[in-house]
Order: structure tokens, then sequence, then C-alpha cells
């Protein structure tokens, strides 16, 4: 019957009106169902939600026995189907002190999605009420704590893992290292880092990255010496990253060449992406044009917009509308090839041009995504989008900056 069930859900296709009925004819096999488990229940939600009756979808959540797996499944099933997340706490909330640790993992989950401050004070709350925190919480939360980029933020989780001794987990201590070098702070990654007993590749990359995530060539390279695992394709990606930050030519054109002659690895996309990127930052446009032409696969467009990112420093004007041309046939919704091209026509006083290119881009529709930058003060994150209006004190920080 379940099977049947499921079947004339998946049925419900064609024009609104057809869906609507199809859907219906749905709840009444729903109805003449002698047993329903959770499987039921969930078809016909999501049957509901689909199918544009998202009122009957709730009517439907509020006849449901709320037992704690049954309330932690919905919670994950109607966030997927898009549901708001104040309804996915309502439910978590008719538990009434019955949580466990898998369904607040379910609603902090959904919260780091939507609302990641919301996510880390549902955290907090967790920790207060004395529970456990298990891996995959965990492996959540440092994900919350990555994008909200805080040092206090990474010290605190931080501390709750060493705490319940998680620190040598695979996961969790890369999740670590890495949530800590977004959060600015080098040192507690280190700390992360070196508390594991033996590292693999995995944890020598994701130490690398966080040196070079803060422009620290040097160390980079420093690492990549006393390491003692064998360098994947990842590993050389984030030296000639670190390279291109720190504006190591030489170096990063040694790692280039070494990677394939004493490594074996067959250089990928990412790989001249940032040779590219490192040539082009050093003014050097020959050799970049000589590497295109070498390449072993068709150049992308994040190949062309490293290309078109150097003619921009250097003024090659002609070799950057090449770039643009490509980025524009191979991604044509990216703002990039418009935006370098526009400040490229610009720098050089051909204001006409660079209007041409702003009326393209609105031809085509293309929208630059507006820069964003987070500060915390008194323990507040104060997240800021250019040219936004909606900061609740935009009119106040105005008037000390005039």
């Amino acid at each position: 019957m379940e099977f049947a069930f499921g079947r004339v859900i998946s049925a419900c296709g064609g024009d609104d009106d057809y869906r609507r009925q199809s859907v219906y004819k749905a709840w009444s096999v729903y109805e003449a169902m002698g047993f329903r488990n959770l499987v039921s229940w969930n078809f016909m939600i999501a049957g509901f939600q689909v199918y544009g009756c998202e009122n009957r979808a709730l009517e439907l959540f509020s006849q449901m026995h709320f037992e704690i797996e049954v309330a932690t499944a919905l919670v994950k099933a109607y966030s997927r189907l898009g549901g708001e997340v104040s309804d996915c706490y309502r439910i978590f909330l008719e538990l009434d002190g019955h949580q466990d640790v898998v369904s607040w993992t379910a609603i902090i989950a959904v919260f780091a999605e939507r609302d990641p401050e919301e996510a880390l004070l549902l955290f907090r709350q967790f920790l207060r009420q004395c529970l456990a925190p298990d891996h995959h919480m965990f492996s959540i939360v440092l994900k919350t704590y990555a994008g909200l980029a805080t040092e206090r933020h990474a010290l605190t989780v931080q501390s709750h893992v060493l705490k319940v001794g998680f620190e040598e987990d695979t996961v969790l201590a890369n999740a670590l290292i890495h949530a800590c070098a977004r959060c600015g702070s080098i040192a507690l990654s280190k700390q992360a880092f070196d508390k594991m007993g033996s590292h693999d590749i995995v944890y020598w990359n994701s130490m690398l990255k966080a040196y070079a995530m803060h422009g620290q060539g040097k160390e980079v390279l420093q690492l990549f010496s006393r390491m003692d695992a064998q360098p994947d394709g990842t590993t050389f990606v984030v030296l000639l990253l670190a390279c291109s930050y720190a504006g190591m030519v030489e170096e990063g054109t040694k790692i280039f060449e070494t990677m394939s002659n004493n490594h074996g690895i067959a250089p990928q996309p990412d790989h001249y992406t940032c040779m590219v990127d490192i040539l082009g930052r050093a003014g050097r446009i020959s050799e970049v044009k000589e590497l295109i032409v070498k390449m072993l696969m068709e150049p992308d467009p994040v190949v062309w917009s490293a290309l078109l990112g150097g003619c921009r420093k250097h003024g090659e004007t002609k070799l950057a509308k090449l770039a643009a041309v490509k980025v524009k046939e191979l991604d044509p919704n990216n703002s990039l090839g418009y935006i370098l091209m526009s400040n490229i026509f610009c720098t050089d006083g051909h204001f006409n041009e660079a209007r041409l290119i702003s009326r393209e881009m609105e031809g085509k529709t293309v929208r630059k995504e507006p820069g964003l930058s987070w500060i915390e003060v008194v323990n507040l994150l104060h997240e800021f989008v250019s040219r936004g209006q909606q900061h609740p004190e935009r009119e106040a920080i105005c008037a000390r900056h005039e």
C-alpha cells in the first residue's frame, strides 16, 4: 500500500489544476489506508507542499502524534521542501522538553542555512541544558562558525570540541582548522593541527590552505617542505594560490613544473588558473599567452578571468578584450568579465565604451553581486552590503564618517 501511495503522489504532474486534483486523489488513497507510518505522512505532506497546498500541509502537521523521531524527521523534511524556519521551530518546540541531540541537531541545521547567528544561539541553549553534542552537531556548528568569521566564535567551538574529546576526529579536526582560519585566527588553526597525533594528506592540505588564506606564502612553503605525506592535486592548488597571494613568482613557476615532472600530477584547470594569475599579476603577459596555448584542455571562464585581471593591472587592453569576449561566451551570466572590462575602459579614459558595457549588462539582465563585509563589536556581528540601506544604525555611521 505504501508503494502504491508513493506512485500516486509521484504521478501528480501536469498543470496547476490537474496537479491539485491529483493530489486530492492521493489524499483519498491516504485516508483509506488502515495504517500510516512516517513514510506515508511525509509523502502526503510533500505532495501538498510541492503542489501548492501549503495550508493543507500545515494542517496535516498539526494532526501528527509528536513523538521525537517523527518530529525530527518532519523538521528535516519540511526544511528540505523550503518550509518556513518558524514552522520548523514550532514543530521542534512541540516536543516540550523531550528533545534529544538528534532533534537539536536537526533544528540547528535548519537555522544554520538561513540564520547562522540564530543557529549559534540555539547551540548555546543546547549546551546550557547539559546535553552532549555529537560528531554531526559539531560538523554543522563548525560550518556555521566559519561563515560568521569571528575569532571569539572559533575559540568557543574549539574549547567544546576539546572538552568532549573529538580533537582527533578526522572530519572535525579539518573543519576546525578551516573554521579557525576563516575566523581570522591562524594560531588556533595551528593548535588544532598540532593536536593531531598523525597527519594524512587531508590534514596537511587543510593547514596549508589556512596559511595561504592569510597570505603567509613562506609559511606554506616551509610546511610543505616538512610534509611526510604524498602531495596530491589539491596540495599544488594551495601552493600555487599561496605563491599568487604572496607575489612569489619564481617559486610558483618552479612548483608548477615540479608538480608533473617530480610528482606525476597532470595540471588541471585550477592549476592553470593559479599560474595565469601568478604570471599576470607580475606583468609577464607573454608567458601567460604561451601557457594558455599549451594547456592540455580548453581554457575555462576562470582561466580567462584570471588573464583579464592581469591585463587590467598592466594596461593590456587589446588582450583584455579577447579575454572578456571568451568569458562572456563561456559564462554569459557571470558579471566579472563585464565589470573588469568596464574598469579597464574607465582607467584608459574610454568612458563611452564603459557605458556600452553597462548597457549590455542591463540588456542581458546580468547583475553584479554586491560586496559584503562584517565586523564584530561588543559581541554583536554587524553585516554591511555595498550600497545597502538596511543597517539600523546606518545614519549614525554615515554621520560619523562625514
